[in-house]
């Protein structure tokens, strides 16, 4: 009986706990996108990393430790038009965007960190994927 207490403790302590290796902890930085899908007119397309490289198309996001957010990107997919600055939360698997301090308006991302890489993804109301990105961190050369 005691043992089991004591499994208890430590099982209520790991899932009440914010630890290092949790996904939104290893969101702040700088990211850079990898490869993409995206579904704008219906049919999903996907660009890979050599691709992205010959287009010399880039995303480069910055999730800030106090909360800001900046972004430069020359994609030809639609997204966050007007949000180059703004704060960033997250929330059960989702990141927010925030339009600005005041505003309760967001942009909403499912969001994933596994061995290094960010996995964000955005749908439209319909279902369709506006953007599925794999994000690294930069090079340290760059």
């Amino acid at each position: 009986m005691k043992r089991n207490s004591r499994f208890y403790r430590i099982v209520r302590w790991l899932g009440n706990t914010e630890l290092f290796f949790r996904p939104s902890r290893q969101i702040p930085g700088r990211w850079e996108l990898c490869e993409y899908y995206s579904e704008p007119a219906g049919e999903l397309f996907h660009v890979k990393e050599d691709q992205m490289k010959r287009e010399n198309q880039f995303w480069k996001l910055d999730f800030g430790t106090g909360g800001n957010f900046s972004q430069q990107t020359n994609l030809p997919v639609p997204f966050l038009k007007g949000m180059e600055y703004c704060k960033w939360s997250t929330s059960k698997g989702f990141v927010f965007l925030h339009y600005s301090e005041t505003s309760h308006q967001a942009e909403a991302y499912r969001f994933a960190v596994e061995k290094g890489i960010l996995k964000l993804l955005k749908k439209d109301k319909s279902g369709r994927i506006e953007i599925f990105g794999f994000f690294r961190r930069p090079e340290k050369n760059n």
